[in-house]
């Protein structure tokens, strides 16, 4: 199935949507990106650290958004973007590269894939994968220099 933006503009405008809610997300700012979240959204982060696991309602996804801002600051940098599907069930895979510059340690990039299951403009199901290890890492020398947060409980917004 060919992806034409310029010839469908319910993709061209959720494309959009996407870029600039991750754009506002490098800033500091999860609200653009989470309004395109379903109140009843499962989001599913993976590793076993205090941002892994799953989240079953925007509420805890955007406290899960806050946790990630305090703990590992980062700048996105979308590579590409598939969308496909009709309004009532698009399929969106976005390929990210992510600069994280955590208190503590060295800045470093990890390269994400993320699937999600948009229905009527909003996402029901998210799933991101990322290089675990480096998150772990940040996260286990934030706790060693008195960030107790970054050795929290991973289901803490379940």
């Amino acid at each position: 199935m060919k992806n034409n933006y310029f010839l469908n503009p319910y993709k061209k405008n959720l494309k959009r949507k996407i870029l600039n809610g991750f754009d506002q997300l490098s800033e500091g700012n999860y609200k653009p990106l989470t309004q395109l979240f379903a109140d009843d959204v499962h989001y599913c982060f993976e590793g076993t650290h205090c941002l892994g696991g799953e989240r079953h309602s925007k509420e805890a996804v955007e406290l899960w958004f806050e946790r990630l801002l305090r703990l590992l600051p980062s700048k996105f940098k979308i590579n590409s973007i598939l969308i496909y599907g009709m309004p009532w069930n698009t399929d969106v895979i976005i390929e990210f590269t992510d600069t994280v510059s955590p208190a503590y340690s060295p800045s470093y990039t990890n390269n994400g894939i993320q699937k999600a299951k948009i229905v009527w403009g909003k996402a029901k199901d998210i799933h991101t994968y990322v290089d675990t290890y480096k998150i772990q890492t940040a996260l286990q020398k934030l706790s060693e220099n008195g960030i107790s947060e970054a050795s929290a409980e991973p289901c803490l917004f379940t």
